[in-house]
């Protein structure tokens, strides 16, 4: 294989890998969202909680919204990567070695 093959190798492994790093973030945005909506009807009108309730949802709130923000990260890049990847190809072939 010469050098352009072996950079189209790992344009297309770096690809792969950032697929699965947003196909890991879906759960974490799926699982924040339903605590956020969950937490406060599942323990009701319990004034003593309020505040543990608060704290909770903010943190299901962050969770949830970092998930999301990998996933519309690190998808598009990964078909980027995967199906096109000619302008990073361009770039990395015409540097001297």
């Amino acid at each position: 294989m010469n050098k352009g093959e072996w950079i189209w190798v790992a344009i297309r492994i770096f690809g792969i890998f950032l697929l699965v790093l947003g196909i890991k973030a879906i759960p974490d945005a799926v699982s924040g969202i339903y605590g956020y909506i969950q937490i406060s009807a599942a323990i009701g009108d319990n004034a003593e909680l309020a505040q543990v309730v608060a704290a909770t949802q903010k943190a299901a709130l962050t969770g949830s919204v970092k998930a999301i923000t990998s996933i519309l990260v690190y998808l598009p890049f990964s078909y980027y990567f995967l199906r096109h990847g000619k302008w990073l190809h361009r770039l990395a072939s015409s540097e001297t070695a």
